[in-house]
């Protein structure tokens, strides 16, 4: 994935997590970690910092509109 470059900006993403849910969340990445398979990001839906496996994007793309904390 080509994340990288969109550190500072906001993607939708839609996201499978450990329990094997899936969600659609809107995200602004602050850092990608641990040779590409983590993302720090502020997640507007959970309304504070979390952290993404890579490897659990379903799908992505830039958002069109920035979110607004």
């Amino acid at each position: 994935m080509y994340l990288q470059k969109y550190v500072g900006d906001t993607v939708a993403l839609i996201y499978i997590n450990r329990d094997k849910e899936i969600s659609h969340r809107y995200i602004r990445i602050k850092a990608i970690k641990e040779n590409g398979t983590w993302i720090q990001a502020y997640c507007y839906r959970a309304k504070g910092p979390r952290t993404f496996q890579i490897r659990n994007i379903l799908a992505w793309q830039p958002a069109k509109y920035q979110c607004i904390k």
